[in-house]
């Protein structure tokens, strides 16, 4: 894997993939669907009433990088309250 900046001739392939990873991957952990948000989808999350429930550090290559797990609190199809992670 090779880790660099972003072109403008990236944003179509990258659109596609936001799209179909949002729309297709959904990870279950001990019933709850979990994701994670990067430093710069935080502030996103926060304004649309996410909460941030734990800041993590990954290493990735030897490079440390941030991630939190943000929460939000949702009507469930049958009316009871459940918990959502987003990115």
């Amino acid at each position: 894997m090779i880790i660099r900046t972003y072109l403008p001739s990236d944003c179509e392939e990258m659109a596609t993939l936001f799209y179909q990873t949002v729309h297709t991957v959904v990870a279950v952990e001990e019933d709850r669907v979990v994701t994670h948000a990067s430093i710069t989808a935080k502030g996103f999350f926060e304004h649309r009433g996410y909460r941030l429930e734990k800041e993590q550090q990954v290493v990735r290559n030897g490079v440390s990088l941030t991630n939190y797990r943000m929460v939000k609190e949702t009507a469930g199809s049958q009316g009871t309250k459940v918990k959502e992670e987003d990115l």
